[in-house]
């Protein structure tokens, strides 16, 4: 290193074996040297850097950033000390502020491949293309002998979907590399990376579109390829695009000898050969005949089969089903229930077996006598059969019937907690899950369904008793639970805890939420150099795909719209820790004094829990000291930090932040848009909420809620500011599609007010539109809403929930009256008792 013309011959040698130490990780030795080479030479610009760096591996980053900060102090023309800035800002997650720090790098060393390297990383991390593009050019012409240069310039160019040029550079490194393969030389790389090279140049055409070449090019490498089963999918798909069905028709054909239980090789097959229902059969038939133990070809065989045919066969799938005891059996099933013709001779058929085993204990006339645990198994088939159809009281009666003849099979509590979930009976459904718990409890999956149905039922504390029962020895069990990114349990949790507008620990546990999903896109940092160096380009493309679909994932969307709720009610309601007992639903009717008694009651509680919890992890004092040093809280205290998110002085911002990643996904949910509007209402942004309008229209989402959205809309319009003369014509374009001529809120809004009086949703949309409008104020509103619900004769439970919902945010005092109306539809649902 050019250090050692800086400092003394001794403290250059010391430097030398502090770079070593950072390299072989042996921090501690690395900070003596340090400290001995600035008690010499003092605020050594480099050594101060490396100090930096050596404190950062040791996760003290507070001391790093210090030091960091101080070593640009006395070396502010030195490029080390900007990288290394640069790279524990990177570290800490904060990427614009790195991004500058490598900028400031490469102006003072301009040929510097190890900053532009790590500039490209964070380039393709963030997603800038065409800075990524710039750089890996620059790299591949300062290094054009380094092999991943060539490679990595050609995925910017496919990333950028510049394919000629990305097939271009590609080729002519495969020139290089298939020269080295010849000569044997340094340069050659294996075999299994080779074929991945092939086979990633094939795909670029795919991309390009240029199934012809494409081809050759896979018939061209046959040899060199070693994943046979890729290599024959893909050559099957590109026979199919040039329209050679016949010989992909034969590939399938094949591959469905080499996986009788992929679902898409039949799909291709029967696409390419264009077979009637009847030929399929006998096609599924003399598979079913080679490979007897094969499963797909009999559940294929009742997709296609109708009427006699299908009955013969759904009665060989069931018999085989209930013999075994097959627990997901009516779940394989499912999705034949589309059909009702197939729904009631499944029904029959079953129903037939019952019959037949309770008077004959066989089949139907004829058989061998069958085990006693088959009826049971029936049983539990019918009961789901008949929740599904929404025979809920039959369904009841089939299971409790089954529990009672063998009450040790945990699958019938589990049909038996489902039935009661659909009919509202939430504590109930808690309760059968906690009964099979203590049955198995080495059984990890009851275990969960459990804790899942417990937090469904508010009982929260019952719920983390039971998510903590596998946790490790050491340290708090309820922090190591949560460092394991289980989503669906924050998300119910979170849930659990809105319901009793607990809004602390429900915050603390949606931005865990948030938090896991971030670190999932900050951990895809290490692979953009491991990809290019072992060239699984393929996977890399999909992988970066996969990356950035990651907030499509149902539970973050939930979470997401769950939390733009809490953020838009902080927004009207803003928390501090005094008024946090007056959002309690439990409350709600209470006179003063019962309000006091059960609040002193709940206060006395909270502190013997506090009390409960300090005196746990006492036992284990050290690995909970541990923790504290390294700068982030323990996750088991998401209440302390969620008291500090419900404090936040912009909630709407913090609702941006969590909503905005779903908004660009082009997800069908309607819901989604319905929230993003709120939230840029509330935030006063005119052509977000236009883009929202937009995609509900495009969705055709209910159209009591597209004009609600428009009515709130229109009334913001007095408030908006002028725009800039860019957005000011996509504006007038996207007000001229969506709106025509039809500018006034008041008279759009009255077109929903004759199916207000009939339909409970569409009155919470015109009544919502007349608050907005000032007609009339929320107590009002809701109470509009409580007349249509009253006058209904049938209700659905969601159609409750809703109105429910709807009450409990805008005027809790009037829930009370919702649920005795709902209680009257659905007496036995938890959610509607006082």
């Amino acid at each position: 290193s050019n250090m050692a013309d800086t400092l003394p011959q001794k403290e250059a040698q010391l430097y030398r074996k502090l770079m070593k130490c950072y390299d072989n990780k042996q921090y501690k030795q690395g900070l003596k040297h340090a400290a001995a080479i600035l008690a010499k030479v003092n605020n050594h610009p480099e050594t101060l850097s490396m100090k930096a760096l050596v404190l950062n591996g040791m996760d003290r980053r507070p001391e790093a950033y210090e030091q960091a900060k101080l070593s640009i102090r006395h070396g502010l023309n030195k490029a080390l000390c900007w990288h290394v800035y640069g790279i524990i800002c990177r570290c800490d997650g904060d990427y614009p502020q790195a991004i500058r720090c490598y900028r400031q790098a490469l102006t003072r060393d301009p040929q510097n491949t190890i900053v532009i390297r790590d500039s490209a990383t964070l380039a393709i991390q963030t997603r800038d293309l065409v800075h990524f593009n710039d750089l890996r050019l620059k790299l591949l012409k300062d290094q054009p002998t380094r092999q991943n240069n060539w490679t990595g310039y050609a995925v910017s160019q496919h990333l950028l979907e510049e394919y000629d040029g990305a097939i271009s550079t590609y080729k002519q490194w495969l020139d290089i590399q298939e020269e080295s393969q010849k000569n044997d030389d340094r340069n050659k790389i294996n075999g299994s990376e080779l074929s991945e090279a092939y086979l990633y140049f094939v795909e670029l055409h795919v991309a390009a579109s240029k199934p012809k070449e494409a081809l050759e090019l896979l018939l061209k490498h046959d040899a060199a390829i070693w994943d046979r089963r890729g290599f024959h999918e893909l050559r099957a798909k590109l026979l199919m695009q040039l329209g050679k069905n016949d010989e992909a028709g034969i590939i399938y054909r094949h591959l469905i000898d080499d996986n009788p239980e992929r679902k898409s090789y039949y799909e291709q097959h029967f696409a390419a050969t264009n077979k009637d229902a009847s030929r399929k059969l006998v096609l599924l038939g003399a598979v079913k005949d080679l490979y007897p133990r094969a499963a797909m070809p009999r559940w294929l065989e009742l997709t296609v089969a109708e009427g006699d045919a299908f009955k013969q066969c759904a009665d060989q799938f069931l018999r085989k089903g209930l013999r075994k005891g097959t627990p997901p059996l009516f779940k394989t099933l499912r999705p034949l229930y589309k059909d009702e013709a197939k729904v009631a001779i499944i029904g029959d058929l079953v129903e037939g077996y019952i019959k037949s085993l309770d008077s004959k204990r066989t089949f139907s006339g004829e058989e061998d006598i069958e085990s006693p645990a088959v009826s049971v198994w029936c049983r539990h088939y019918l009961a789901q059969h008949c929740d599904h159809l929404g025979q809920h009281d039959k369904a009841l009666e089939l299971i409790n019937a089954a529990i009672a003849h063998t009450p040790t099979v945990l699958e019938l509590y589990m049909v038996q907690a489902k039935i009661y979930k659909h009919t509202g009976r939430l504590q109930e459904a808690a309760d059968a899950l906690e009964e099979a718990r203590s049955l198995d409890t080495a059984d990890r999956f009851i275990n969960a369904r459990c804790a899942k149905y417990q937090l469904r039922a508010g009982e929260t504390e019952k719920a983390d008793k039971n998510a903590i029962m596998y946790a490790k020895e050491n340290g708090d069990p309820m922090d190591y639970m949560l460092t394991l990114q289980i989503t669906w349990f924050n998300l119910e949790g979170a849930k659990a805890y809105w319901k009793k507008r607990d809004i602390p620990r429900t915050l603390g546990k949606l931005q865990m939420i948030a938090e896991d999903f971030n670190t999932i896109l900050a951990d895809q940092f290490d692979f953009h150099g491991y990809c290019l160096r072992k060239y699984t380009l393929r996977a890399y493309v999909k992988f970066l795909a996969m990356e950035d679909a990651i907030h499509q994932h149902p539970n973050y969307v939930r979470a997401a719209l769950l939390a733009n709720k809490v953020y838009l009610y902080l927004h009207e309601h803003p928390y501090s820790s005094s008024n946090a007992d007056d959002d309690d639903p439990a409350t709600v009717g209470m006179t003063d004094q019962e309000k006091k008694k059960y609040l002193s009651k709940k206060r006395k509680a909270a502190k013997k829990a506090a009390a409960q919890a300090e005196a746990k992890p006492s036992d284990k004092p050290a690995a909970k000291q541990k923790k504290k040093a390294g700068g982030k809280p323990p996750r088991s205290e998401y209440q302390k930090q969620g008291e500090t998110f419900a404090m936040d002085k912009e909630p709407l911002e913090a609702a941006f932040k969590m909503l905005n990643p779903v908004l660009h996904l082009g997800l069908k949910d309607t819901a989604i848009y319905s929230a993003g509007f709120d939230l840029a209402f509330a935030r006063n942004k005119p052509l977000v909420m236009l883009r929202m309008l937009n995609k509900l229209q495009e969705l055709e989402a209910p159209s009591a809620e597209v004009t609600r959205c428009k009515v709130a809309f229109l009334t913001k319009l007095a408030l908006k500011e002028d725009l800039p003369a860019v957005a000011q014509e996509i504006y007038d374009q996207e007000m001229d599609r969506i709106f025509g001529a039809d500018r006034d809120a008041g008279p759009l809004n009255e077109t929903l007010q004759g199916d207000a009086t009939k339909s409970t949703s569409t009155a919470i949309a015109y009544q919502s539109g007349r608050v907005v409008l000032t007609l009339s104020s929320w107590s009002e509103a809701v109470k509009a809403v409580v007349n249509v619900l009253s006058a209904q004769s049938a209700l659905s439970r969601e159609e409750c929930m809703t109105v429910l919902e709807f009450t409990e945010l805008r005027d809790m005092a009037q829930s009370k009256e919702v649920k005795a109306i709902a209680a009257k539809h659905h007496p036995l649902a938890d959610a509607f008792k006082n």
